[in-house]
C-alpha cells in the first residue's frame, strides 16, 4: 500500500511542490508550538465575559486595513486548524485562535462551544498556569 502511495505522489507532485509542502508542515508545527500558546497565554482572563462593545464594522481606513488583516489571519489559522486535526498539531488550539481573531456574527458563542468541548478549556487554563496567569473565567450556562 506504501509503495501506491510513493508512486502516486512521485507521478503526480514535483520536488518543488513537495518542499513547499514540508515547509508549509514544519511552519504550522512551529505555530502550534509556540504561537497558538503564546496567543492563548496573553488573553485576559475576563476576556469572555465582558462585554466589549466595539464595532465590527471599522471606521477609518487604518482601521478597515486591520479588519481585514485580522480577518484574513483569523480565516488562515482556521483552515491551518482544520488542517491540523488529521495532521501532527494542536488543531482545536488553531482553530480556536483563528475563531478569536474573525469578527463574525455569534463568534462568542461559537467559541465558548469549542471551550465547552472536552477538555478544551482545562488544557489552556492549564497552559494559562503554567505562565503563571490565572483562568479563564467563562460565563454561566442559564
Amino acid at each position: 500500500m506504501f509503495e501506491r502511495l510513493a508512486a502516486l505522489v512521485r507521478d503526480h507532485l514535483s520536488n518543488e511542490v513537495l518542499a513547499a509542502i514540508g515547509v508549509a508542515s514544519l511552519l504550522a508545527f512551529l505555530l502550534g508550538l509556540f504561537g497558538i500558546p503564546w496567543f492563548l497565554v496573553r488573553l485576559p482572563a475576563d476576556h469572555f465575559v465582558r462585554s466589549d462593545g466595539r464595532p465590527v464594522v471599522p471606521g477609518t481606513p487604518w482601521k478597515w486595513l486591520l479588519f481585514l488583516v485580522r480577518n484574513v489571519a483569523g480565516a488562515l489559522l482556521v483552515v491551518l486548524g482544520l488542517a491540523l486535526l488529521v495532521l501532527p498539531g494542536q488543531g482545536i488550539l488553531t482553530i480556536l485562535a483563528g475563531t478569536m481573531l474573525l469578527d463574525l456574527p455569534g463568534k462568542r458563542r461559537l467559541i465558548q462551544r469549542l471551550l465547552g468541548r472536552g477538555k478544551v478549556l482545562a488544557a489552556v487554563n492549564a497552559l494559562r498556569e503554567r505562565a503563571g496567569r490565572p483562568p479563564l473565567e467563562m460565563p454561566r450556562s442559564e
